[in-house]
């Protein structure tokens, strides 16, 4: 359900038109254009547990948002949400688990350890799709909340009994490297090949950009070129560079491990509306026949490489879901989470990933 314009009072009533069983909850999805709203909107809550996060841009059944909230329910089967501090132990999640939405601050620091932990606590049988949430001001500010208040550097996450089925594609390729990443510290990457980061870059993406890379002009460029760690076997993961420091080093949306091989890749609108439209048939593929309830977790930055070709984007995906689903809902987030393909829960940028359930309403 959307609402165009969030209050205690629009979202109290709200919930009270959703059919909502025992134990079950909402996901909150918050416009960073309102998050001045975010207090009232978690008074509207009331006790209906929940989990919620404030994004650059959301998706309201099929339509891309840049103000207002959606409220999606969720069947908890009584198993809850929860927040917990990116720093955090071992996270298991209650028995009968079998799916989970995860989203996390995607500024703060910790994010690959969080869900490295919450996979070795709960293993490859819990499916797992999620976000970052976050401002693209790349301000730190509570971006994560429950019924219970928000916080920074931080995840929430919501128990399913419910397995989801997932797809991942990004549609970017390989145009240069590979490349050392000879010396990292979480997000940043302060050298390639034993040299500055920064000068790296350029020296590569200049002369195919045709413009010379400034500090303030970094994420116009980066946006169009982004690194990908190999991963044996799969698509490259993504990591998205946002921004270039004084000291040369490039500032990523999740880290990068020392010592990854990476390349710098490209892609064309084809090359990206493709993917996406095969991360929807994955996804869909082992769904039995009938509605289907989609949720959709793509990257803001996507967006912007897009721009008003995103919206062929969501219609590729609508075109898979076919006229029968009942609503895509979904965020356009700083990084996506997904344990589609080795079970392992991983954290891309630039990436598309669609979770399908059978709709639970007709």
């Amino acid at each position: 359900m959307y609402i165009s314009t969030p209050s205690p009072d629009t979202v109290a009533e709200a919930i009270a038109q959703m059919d909502l069983g025992p134990g079950d909850g909402i996901a909150a999805l918050l416009c960073d254009e309102d998050h001045q709203r975010l207090d009232g909107v978690i008074e509207g809550l009331g006790d209906v547990p929940t989990i919620g996060g404030v994004f650059p841009a959301i998706i309201a059944d099929g339509e891309r948002k840049t103000t207002g909230l959606v409220l999606r329910p969720l069947p908890l089967g009584g198993l809850g949400t929860r927040m917990v501090p990116l720093v955090e132990g071992d996270q298991p999640l209650p028995e009968g688990t079998v799916g989970a939405m995860v989203f996390v601050d995607g500024l703060g620091d910790g994010v690959a350890g969080y869900l490295r932990r919450l996979f070795a606590a709960n293993g490859a049988d819990v499916t797992v799709v999620g976000g970052g949430a976050g401002s693209l001001t790349f301000e730190r500010r509570p971006a994560v909340f429950t019924e219970a208040g928000s916080a920074i550097d931080a995840a929430v996450v919501a128990c399913l009994p419910e397995t989801l089925s997932l797809g991942v594609g990004h549609g970017w390729q390989r145009f240069s490297g590979p490349l050392v990443a000879t010396r990292t510290d979480g997000n940043t990457i302060h050298e390639l090949n034993w040299r500055p980061a920064a000068e790296v870059y350029r020296e590569i993406v200049e002369p195919d950009a045709g413009v010379e890379i400034t500090i303030d002009g970094f994420f116009d460029v980066a946006k169009g070129y982004p690194f990908g760690i190999v991963r044996d076997g799969l698509e490259d993961v993504v990591r998205d560079p946002i921004e270039m420091g004084a000291d040369g080093s490039l500032f990523c949306v999740g880290d990068v491990p020392a010592n990854s091989v990476l390349h710098l890749l490209k892609g064309t609108e084809d090359s990206l509306l493709a993917a996406a439209e095969d991360a929807a048939k994955q996804s869909v593929a082992p769904v039995a026949a009938g509605p289907v309830d989609a949720f959709v977790v793509d990257c803001i930055s996507r967006t912007l490489y897009l721009e008003d070709g995103f919206d062929a984007e969501l219609t590729r995906i609508e075109g898979v879901l076919g006229a029968d689903r009942r609503a895509v809902d979904g965020v356009l987030s700083l990084g996506e989470i997904s344990s589609y393909g080795t079970g392992f829960i991983e954290f891309f940028n630039k990436t598309t990933v669609v979770a399908s359930a059978p709709s639970r309403t007709s």
